[in-house]
């Protein structure tokens, strides 16, 4: 059922499960939860839409030294950051749960095969028919031509696949209208936890920016707001019992913000029409790109990257002594590519979302993105 707070007026409901954010993590637990039949509560902060001027100020942030792009990283209507993505999708490594020494913190938990098993139904929500084969193997035995054949140094080859890209605002909007155990409401912006006797979350107070409350009360509440308004939410939840925002006993609530920047350091001059581009493989997109593998990162105390090569339409600048070298006499055709790396930082404690005094129109204070890399 899909429901609008500025047109309900004031709500109370009892759910078992509240999820606070409609983007590709909310709406997918909400229709699973669907599916089993556990009555679940979805709030979305915006409309089915783009928001007008004004709504949209409630991502208005601060920032530290280094530039990020607050308002346009976020896109507050159902479907969440879905409506802007790419659709760049691959396996997560092995070597993106272990230990690394060099780190100053600990590996995940987990171990990456702790995930293999719902890779597929992943797959399927974001509507990519052969996501499984872009991490066994088959794209690299038969897409050989037109890469480069790494035969030391550690280099290797990885494959990227493309969803649509799935915006899940329009794709699962006829499932939340006929959905009858998710009630989604539109026009909520989660502000308050609310709790119980025993000092258990027991439910989320949410408001539209007309004044409409919607009181939900359930017996498990969900955080899928996002790597900035989930800290960002956490901190505001200042009470006598939780100074320092509610789950930040340690200090660690907005601590070791990341994402994965890139520049274009260097060209290079390589085989002429080499095919580290999107194209077409079965019915499927897919990209190649240039990477390590896990021993040769580990040798190099390096962080996981990958490197996308754009071939440039000529080379004409570069110096006429490059054609003496060696290499030229084994490719009667080169080509130059700018060379893109896109690279994951190490874990930075003080790379962080804090609060500042300043409120938004709900009360909520706002944020303040302080994005840090190590040296």
């Amino acid at each position: 059922m899909l429901l609008d707070l500025k047109e309900t007026g004031n709500q109370n409901v009892q759910s078992d499960v509240c999820i606070i954010g409609a983007g590709a993590a909310g709406i997918s637990m909400a229709l699973e939860f669907e599916q089993l039949g556990i009555k679940t509560t979805l709030l979305e902060g915006g409309g089915l839409t783009y928001p007008k001027p004004g709504s949209h100020d409630l991502y208005e942030a601060h920032l530290g030294e280094k530039f990020y792009p607050l308002q346009a990283s976020r896109l507050r209507y159902l479907g969440g950051s879905t409506n802007h993505w790419g659709g760049w999708s691959r396996q997560l490594d092995d070597f993106d749960f272990i230990d690394k020494p060099y780190f100053d913190v600990k590996g995940w938990p987990i171990q990456k095969k702790a995930l293999n098993a719902y890779y597929k139904k992943a797959a399927d929500i974001c509507q990519i028919p052969n996501f499984l084969e872009s991490h066994d193997g088959t794209f690299k035995h038969q897409l050989k031509q037109g890469v480069l054949s790494w035969s030391d140094g550690g280099f290797e080859n990885k494959f990227f696949v493309f969803s649509p890209p799935t915006r899940f605002g329009k794709v699962y909007l006829d499932a939340l209208k006929t959905a009858t155990q998710v009630q989604c409401f539109l026009h909520a912006n989660a502000t308050q936890l609310l709790y119980d006797e025993n000092g258990r979350v027991s439910g989320v107070n949410a408001q539209s920016l007309e004044g409409d409350v919607l009181t939900v009360r359930a017996k498990h509440v969900v955080l899928a707001m996002g790597g900035l308004e989930n800290p960002r939410f956490m901190l505001n939840q200042q009470s006598e019992s939780n100074p320092n925002g509610v789950g930040n006993q340690n200090d660690l609530v907005g601590r070791y913000f990341m994402d994965h920047p890139g520049f274009q350091p260097v060209d290079l001059l390589l085989p002429e029409k080499l095919n580290y581009r999107r194209h077409q493989f079965k019915d499927q997109p897919v990209m190649p790109v240039i990477s390590m593998g896990q021993e040769a990162l580990l040798k190099h105390q390096l962080n996981n990257f990958c490197i996308l090569l754009n071939q440039k339409k000529d080379h004409e600048h570069m110096p006429a002594a490059y054609g003496n070298n060696a290499w030229f006499e084994q490719h009667e055709a080169y080509g130059t590519y700018q060379a893109q790396f896109i690279f994951e930082p190490s874990p930075c404690r003080d790379s962080r979302v804090t609060l500042t005094a300043q409120k938004d129109q709900l009360g909520m204070k706002q944020l303040k993105l302080d994005w840090q890399f190590n040296q």
